[in-house]
This record gives structure tokens, C-alpha cells and sequence, in this order.
């Protein structure tokens, strides 16, 4: 179950059609995802989007922001098709779930585990690697229905070196699941971290490669962000693209002061700038703050 997943997460973004024969046990194959940051939801969704072509029930469970809005296309992510959710509270579970970084290691009772478990059946369950509760969601599954779990690694760099996620965390989800899924075998640490990891791509990275080549879009949303007249002149342009974690607010105000130097230099004119915040849970807030803070609000659209 979890290679015909595998198989999918490689194919979709690949403009695949895939058609793949499953295996039956009991009826039609189903797999939850148990999501909550960014980066896997939009990494998996296509893949989601895929699994019925190919005999596959899939079902999300969101856990937070911006998860939640963006499988339910509510919010800033208005105007997609919602995917089949099921949230905690559709399953009889109240929590007030943090998201973000303070929300990494937060845990729900054994109480609500075991109302949450009782409620699921799927075969197989994937989740993303970036937080506690995810682990804890598809452990207890493993454990009460014989479901395999899979872990999906978003991330571009060496795992385990990411500052804003514990190592311990990610230790713990490469020894708890039947696989992890990630982009590059180059990112899986060379000792102490077992073998159980199968190389799937990352389709976020593919649909920006994609992304790269519609001129025709690409040129639209220049002139919306910086004008006609930039456009047509071929101005250059700069993108800040948002982040989060630990030195993230000291590496943005790096940023503001070569705003400041770039924007009146006498061999760059016309130099445009553009900032676009992670999409996660407020990050936009911060960025904000600081180019008001470092006076640069009115550089930066």
C-alpha cells in the first residue's frame, strides 16, 4: 500500500495518469493524511487529488493552521476544490491546537487518542514530520488497526538539521514509521538514522520548476505586483520569500538594509523589490512589523 503511494507522490507531478492494480483486504483501500504544516499539505495534495483514479479512498485529517484552510480551500485559499476532510472535532475531540513553532511538541490525551482511534480504520496512514501530535496520531494507529505509517519529509535540507524542529522529533518518527518519504537520498543523515526511507521528489519543487517556464503568468503577475510600466521598461526585480524559525527575523532585517542600499544605487535603477511570507500560521505578521521597524514599507510591495 504505502509503494502504490509512493509510486503516486512520484507520478502526479509529473502529469501522470496513473492506473495502478491494488491489492483488496476486506474492500476498497483508504489512507488517511494527518497534516498540519505547509509544506506537506501542498507538497501531498495532489497525490491526494490522484488516489481515487487509481482505487485509493483518501481521507485528511487537518490539525491545525494552515492546513485546515488550505484542504478546506477556505481563508486566503478560497476558490480551489475542498479535499474529503474530517476534522478532530467531527470526531467527537475538542483541542485548541497550536500551530507553529510552540506548537511542535503538543500532545493530545490518551483519552482523545483513543476516541480519534476508534473512529479510523484506514490502511494506511501518512502524516507530516514536523510535529509531535502528528507522530502520535499515526502511532496509535499503527498500533490499533495494523495500518502502515508512513512519514513525509518536506524539507530541502539534511534531516535533523532543521533548528526548528527537534532532532529528537525527527529520531523518533524515522524509528516509529514503516517508511519516510523524502525528496533526495542526499537528505538522509549517513549513520544512526536507519534505512527505512524511500525517495519520492518533491512536488512543491517540481511545480515551481514547472512554474519557471509560463512566461505568460509569470509576466502577469509582474505587472499586478509592480506595474505596466515595469513590466514594459524590463526593471529588474528582487523577491524576499518568507520564512520562519530561529535567525529568520535577523536574516529578514539583513535584508531591509541592502533594500535601502539597492533602491538608490545609481547602477540599478528601476529595482524593484517583492516580498511573499510563508504561507504557515502568521508568519506574514512578523514581516510586516519588521520592514516598518527597518522603514522600508514603502520599497516593498
Amino acid at each position: 500500500m504505502l509503494h502504490l503511494l509512493a509510486v503516486l507522490l512520484c507520478l502526479a507531478f509529473h502529469g501522470s495518469v496513473a492506473y495502478l492494480r491494488r491489492t483488496r483486504r476486506g474492500g476498497r483501500p483508504s489512507v488517511l493524511f494527518v497534516l498540519h504544516d505547509a509544506g506537506e499539505t501542498f507538497a501531498l495534495n495532489e497525490t491526494i487529488r490522484a488516489l481515487p483514479a487509481a482505487g485509493v479512498d483518501a481521507l485528511v485529517l487537518p490539525l491545525g493552521q494552515p492546513a485546515t484552510d488550505a484542504v478546506l480551500c477556505a481563508g486566503h485559499f478560497a476558490g480551489c476544490e475542498p479535499l474529503p476532510v474530517v476534522t478532530l472535532a467531527d470526531l467527537g475531540v475538542e483541542a485548541s491546537i497550536v500551530d507553529g513553532t510552540a506548537g511542535r511538541g503538543q500532545l493530545l490525551s490518551d483519552a482523545q487518542v483513543a476516541t480519534i482511534v476508534s473512529k479510523l480504520d484506514q490502511r494506511a496512514v501518512v502524516t507530516g514530520m514536523n510535529y509531535a501530535m502528528q507522530l502520535q496520531l499515526g502511532q496509535a494507529l499503527r498500533a490499533a488497526t495494523g495500518s502502515k505509517f508512513a512519514a513525509f519529509y518536506d524539507s530541502l535540507r539534511l534531516l535533523g538539521s532543521d533548528s526548528d524542529i527537534s532532532m529528537a522529533l525527527q529520531r523518533n518518527f524515522t524509528s516509529s514509521t514503516d517508511e519516510v518519504w523524502i525528496a533526495s537520498a542526499q537528505l538522509w543523515p549517513s549513520a544512526g538514522w536507519g534505512n527505512n526511507f524511500r525517495v519520492v521528489g518533491q512536488p512543491t519543487l517540481q511545480e515551481w520548476q514547472a512554474m519557471g517556464q509560463r512566461v505568460d503568468e509569470l509576466r502577469a503577475a509582474r505587472a499586478r505586483l509592480y506595474g505596466d510600466e515595469a513590466l514594459a521598461s524590463g526593471a529588474p526585480a528582487m523577491c524576499w520569500f518568507g520564512g520562519y524559525g530561529p535567525g529568520y527575523e535577523q536574516a529578514l532585517r539583513r535584508w531591509c538594509a541592502a533594500v535601502k542600499t539597492l533602491s538608490s544605487s545609481p547602477d540599478l535603477p528601476g529595482l524593484r523589490f517583492s516580498l511573499a511570507s510563508h504561507p504557515g500560521h502568521n508568519y506574514g505578521d512578523l514581516d510586516v512589523r519588521v520592514l516598518k521597524e527597518e522603514g522600508v514599507e514603502d520599497l516593498v510591495v
